[in-house]
């Protein structure tokens, strides 16, 4: 275990324990981790190639206005968060019926390695639901694998 500094926090670079976002020192971490809040953060090298894409025409016809309107109007009345992702992952969403389409529900990202920068000291990252590929999909790309740093 690593030594406690004067802020009471463990020194990450020795420590095994993690902090989950609701402990009082999770924002300390988190920016000691190089995790800014908008203000400070600099935009993406790619910003460009980013703003290209996303002026491009879609594939498939946008939805109606009316299902937009039905999509504000469910989330406005969701009571809770575990209510709101109930609306979204069973209404709101695309329904996939692809063989390599998945979701699943409050599932950590246990397989993140612990050295990244961002996550060190921290807890997994754990989403209330999560929606994509199978790891198959992306055959032959290696996504499993590390990006040299």
């Amino acid at each position: 275990m690593g030594k406690k500094d004067s802020s009471g926090l463990s020194d990450d670079s020795k420590s095994t324990r993690t902090t989950s976002t609701t402990t009082s020192g999770f924002i300390v971490k988190a920016r000691k981790n190089g995790i800014l809040i908008p203000t400070y953060s600099k935009p993406p090298m790619n910003l460009d190639d980013l703003r290209k894409q996303q002026a491009k025409s879609r594939g498939t016809a946008s939805p109606p206005e009316s299902a937009y309107e039905n999509y504000v109007n469910q989330v406005d009345r969701a009571g809770n968060e575990a209510t709101l992702v109930a609306v979204a992952s069973n209404k709101l969403l695309k329904e996939y019926t692809d063989k390599g389409y998945n979701s699943t529900y409050d599932r950590a990202f246990t397989n993140l390695p612990k050295n990244i920068g961002f996550n060190n000291g921290l807890s997994a990252p754990q989403p209330d639901f999560i929606e994509g590929l199978e790891l198959e999909e992306y055959y032959p790309f290696p996504v499993d694998e590390p990006l040299p740093i």
